[in-house]
């Protein structure tokens, strides 16, 4: 078999495996034990878990509404994860995408600006890709008009801005733990905030509408296939199993709403001691492969303070589509990847959008370029230069044919 990186992952261990199994009888207590650890491990004053992020998003936007039931518009950025969307349409408000700034994972200000009103709920901030996107800006604004912001960390647990750690830089955070993540339960999310009024109403929230428990089964064979195949000399078998959809990202606001499994929740606990460890080492294979490409056609994109990035993978922008195409055709064995193929406003669902929902152009070409490269522990040194040493041979060829043509 030969060898293939994954695009982005968490080694498991053996021993993790059996540390998930009490979890499947001891659920509440085990649901406990992580809030505590997010709550006393500086990423949150109040932690209430969740199945899911995006269970943990819809919570906090159905909470929000119960006080302003006349703000029935949510801000995301016009490029982030599809279950973002979903939560918003699940909570019965409608989004209002906004455009990024040039080359960028950062809002377009003015777009911001036009955007915010007396009808916004709430204003979602995301840091994708572990980048230390700093969201200050985007919190004064938003206090203008009274608009609370979400920090979406889900991408970036373990990264910090001025000390501080994302989510936790604004009144309301949310983290994800699925199996792309930073560190991973298979499944989960938590969302932390720092207003004990709204706690309250997020964890109502989830005495009411999310009280089922279930999946830690799942849970544990998913971390045991995770144990088996992440390894470069195994991950390719996945292309083989029926059922596997590697990468793709859905659409689905009639996902499952639920507490944490007791067994994910476990899992996450144990990672949670590692995770400055697996952080500092992403760091480090992220800034070597930025370093690389300086020299290339290609536009390795980072946070307000790149010293701080945490890369879950190193995004990257091609000059065109095509190139994007080109690389990651050729490069999927050693992990380069597509994220996310569009922008929100190509999602075909008019009720989910408002009604003057503006087009979002920067947005649309950042999915139209954006690829991905692992910074996963189990990229070798060996596969960094053979990483780079592709790129550069395909840019140059893309490059000679455009001197060709010209």
């Amino acid at each position: 078999m030969a060898r293939v990186l994954a695009p982005a992952g968490t080694p498991v261990r053996f021993v993790d495996l059996w540390s998930m199994v009490p979890g499947l009888v001891f659920n509440r207590a085990v649901e406990e034990r992580l809030e505590q650890a997010i709550s006393s491990g500086g990423l949150g004053k109040t932690a209430i878990a969740f199945n899911s992020g995006r269970t943990g998003l819809l919570a906090i936007l159905s909470s929000l509404a119960i006080d302003r039931p006349h703000a029935t518009e949510v801000i995301a950025p016009a490029y982030t994860c599809f279950s973002v969307a979903a939560a918003i349409r699940r909570a019965g408000l409608r989004l209002r995408a906004v455009d990024l700034a040039t080359d960028s994972f950062r809002f377009d200000k003015a777009s911001l600006e036009r955007a915010l009103s007396t009808t916004t709920l709430a204003v979602i901030a995301v840091a994708p890709f572990g980048l230390a996107l700093d969201h200050d800006w985007v919190v004064e604004l938003a206090n203008q008009h009274s608009i609370p912001v979400i920090e979406d960390a889900a991408q970036s647990i373990g990264t910090t801005v001025d000390g501080e750690r994302l989510g936790t830089r604004t009144r309301i955070g949310l983290y994800s733990f699925s199996k792309g993540k930073p560190i991973t339960g298979t499944r989960g999310g938590v969302v932390v905030t720092d207003d004990h009024n709204l706690a309250e109403k997020i964890s109502g929230w989830r005495d009411h509408h999310a009280s089922r428990r279930g999946g830690g089964l799942r849970a544990i064979v998913d971390a045991k296939a995770m144990w088996l195949l992440l390894a470069p000399s195994r991950y390719g078998l996945l292309r083989y199993l029926p059922g596997v959809r590697l990468g793709e990202t859905v659409y689905n606001p009639e996902f499952a709403t639920a507490r944490i499994p007791g067994a994910a929740a476990a899992l996450i606990v144990r990672m949670l001691s590692r995770l400055d460890r697996l952080t500092t080492d992403r760091a480090e294979i992220g800034n070597e492969l930025r370093a690389a490409l300086t020299e290339l056609p290609l536009t390795p994109l980072t946070g307000d303070h790149p010293d701080d990035d945490r890369y879950l993978r190193l995004p990257v922008l091609a000059r065109n589509e095509n190139d994007r195409e080109r690389i990651v055709t050729n490069l999927a064995h050693l992990g380069a990847s597509r994220m996310y193929g569009q922008a929100l406003i190509a999602i075909e669902d008019h009720q989910l959008f408002v009604d003057d929902q503006q087009s979002c152009p920067n947005a649309e070409s950042l999915a139209a370029r954006l690829f991905t490269l692992p910074t996963h522990p189990l990229v070798t040194a060996h596969d960094r230069q053979t990483i780079v040493r592709g790129l550069s041979d395909l840019t140059s060829e893309t490059t000679e044919s455009t001197v060709s043509i010209s």
